[in-house]
C-alpha cells in the first residue's frame, strides 16, 4: 500500500510535469527571452542564414572537387601511370646501339620538318604578297567606283537638267503644234488651193504677202454669197456615195449566200424529216401486221393542197425535188389507214 501511494504520487508529478511542458510548448520562446538576448537573436539571425548559404556553397564546392578528384585520379590510374609503365618498358627495351639510329631517323624528319617548314614559310608570303596585291587593288577599284558614282551623280544632274530642257522644249512644241493646227485650219477654210500656191509666193516677204491678203479679202467679199466649199463637199459626197455603192454589193451578195444557205438547211430538214417518218410508217405496218394477223396499217401524212387537206404517202423511198416553199410547211398532220381484215 505505502509502495502503491508513492507510485500514485509520482504519476501525479509526472502529469503535473507534462502539463508544464505543454504548457511551455504552447508558447513562443520567444516571449521567455529578455530585450537584450531577443537583441542578440535579431542581430544573429542574419547571420545564420549568410553562414547557412556559405555552408550550402562550400557543401557543393566540396562535392565538385571530389568529383575532380575522383576523376584525375582515375586518369592517372587509367592512362598516365598506364603511360609511365610503357615508357618505363621502352626505356628499359631500349639498346645502346639502336638509339644513335633513331637519333639519326629523329634528327632526319627534323630536317624535313624544317624543309616542309621553310615551303609553307615561301607560300605564305607569298599568299601574304598576294593579299597585300589584291588589297592595293581592292583600293583602286574602291577609288574607282567612287569616281564612277561621282561621275553617276554629275550625269544623273545633267539628265535632269537635260529632261527640265526637254519638258521646256516639249511645251514649247505644244504651244507650236496648236498654232500649226490653228494655221491648218484657217488653210483648209480657204478651200481648194492650185498646186504651185507656196511656190508662188514663197519669195514674198510678210507686207507683200499682207496686201496680197488685203487685196484677195476684198475681192472675196464680192463673192460671199457664193459656197466656197462646194467642190470639196462634191469630192466628199463623191467618195461617200462610192463607198456606199460598195457596201450594198458587198450585202447584197451577203444576201444571197444566206438566202442560198438558207435554202439547203431546209431541204435538209424536210429531207430528214421525211425520212424519218418513212422509218416510221414503215416500222409501225411491220408492226401492225405481226399485231394483227391478215390485217394491214399506214401512217400517211396529211398535205393541205389549195386550201384543201390530201394525203400524201412518203412510203416511198425515191428522192424527191426541192420545194422552194418548203415541204413540212404544207403538212397538216398524220393520218392513220388500218384493216383488220385485210379488206377495204
Amino acid at each position: 500500500e505505502k509502495s502503491l501511494a508513492n507510485i500514485r504520487n509520482q504519476i501525479e508529478q509526472i502529469q503535473s510535469g507534462i502539463a508544464m511542458k505543454n504548457d511551455e510548448m504552447g508558447t513562443e520562446l520567444i516571449d521567455q527571452l529578455t530585450l537584450e538576448e531577443r537583441d542578440l537573436l535579431s542581430r544573429l539571425n542574419p547571420e545564420i542564414t549568410r553562414l547557412k548559404e556559405k555552408f550550402l556553397s562550400c557543401k557543393n564546392s566540396r562535392i565538385e572537387i571530389e568529383t575532380r578528384k575522383e576523376e584525375l585520379e582515375n586518369n592517372l590510374s587509367t592512362n598516365l601511370m598506364r603511360r609511365q609503365k610503357e615508357l618505363e618498358a621502352i626505356i628499359s627495351s631500349a639498346d645502346s646501339k639502336t638509339l644513335p639510329v633513331e637519333v639519326e631517323a629523329k634528327e632526319q624528319e627534323l630536317k624535313e620538318s624544317k624543309r616542309t617548314l621553310d615551303e609553307a614559310t615561301t607560300v605564305l608570303k607569298a599568299n601574304v604578297d598576294a593579299i597585300n596585291a589584291h588589297t592595293r587593288q581592292m583600293e583602286q577599284l574602291k577609288k574607282q567606283r567612287d569616281d564612277l558614282k561621282a561621275l553617276e551623280a554629275n550625269l544623273e544632274q545633267t539628265v535632269q537638267d537635260g529632261a527640265k530642257d526637254l519638258e521646256q522644249l516639249m511645251s514649247s512644241r505644244s504651244t507650236y503644234l496648236v498654232k500649226q493646227d490653228e494655221c491648218m485650219k484657217k488653210i483648209r477654210d480657204l478651200g481648194s488651193l492650185p498646186a504651185d500656191a507656196f511656190e508662188t509666193y514663197k519669195r514674198k516677204n510678210k507686207k507683200q504677202l499682207q496686201k496680197l491678203l488685203y487685196d484677195c479679202n476684198e475681192q472675196l467679199k464680192q463673192f460671199s454669197h457664193v459656197n466656197q466649199k462646194a467642190l470639196d463637199q462634191y469630192v466628199n459626197f463623191t467618195e461617200q456615195r462610192e463607198q456606199l455603192q460598195r457596201r450594198r454589193a458587198e450585202l447584197d451578195a451577203g444576201d444571197e449566200k444566206i438566202r442560198e444557205l438558207i435554202s439547203v438547211l431546209d431541204q435538209r430538214k424536210d429531207e430528214s424529216i421525211e425520212r424519218t417518218f418513212k422509218g416510221v410508217a414503215r416500222h409501225f405496218r411491220e408492226v401492225f401486221s405481226e399485231l394483227v394477223q391478215g390485217g394491214h396499217g399506214y401512217l400517211v401524212m396529211m398535205k393541205k393542197k389549195d386550201g384543201d387537206a390530201g394525203d400524201d404517202d412518203m412510203d416511198e423511198d425515191a428522192p424527191r425535188e426541192a420545194d422552194p416553199e418548203g415541204r413540212i410547211e404544207k403538212y397538216i398532220g398524220v393520218k392513220v389507214k388500218v384493216s383488220f381484215t385485210g379488206k377495204g
